[in-house]
């Protein structure tokens, strides 16, 4: 799944319906965050509780190639050490199912 644009207050909820919906039929997901331009806290708590609930059922949720703003945001927030943060979408995929290295 790539995301776009801004997630913030106003998107909030249009990301966690999509992550709600691909999430019932995957219990890997890769989101990719090339196109996504900013992202506030809004978007760290969706990504963290999707991220809960993947992992609760033995699942993942990777998060590939973000633009250097949400990148940022990831490491301000200290997400970037629990989440899977990779440097393209090809990588995120391969180690997702536990298919690669790291």
């Amino acid at each position: 799944m790539t995301l776009g644009g801004y997630i913030d207050l106003s998107t909030g909820k249009q990301l966690r319906d999509v992550l709600d919906a691909a999430a019932k039929t995957a219990s890997y997901l890769v989101v990719d965050m090339s196109r996504l331009g900013f992202m506030d806290s809004t978007g760290l708590s969706v990504l963290v509780d999707m991220y809960k609930r993947l992992d609760k059922r033995g699942g993942s949720l990777a998060l590939a190639a973000p633009q250097p703003i949400v990148a940022k945001v990831l490491a301000i927030s200290g997400l970037d050490r629990v989440l899977k943060v990779h440097a393209s979408v090809a990588q995120a995929v391969a180690t997702s199912a536990g298919g690669g290295a790291p």
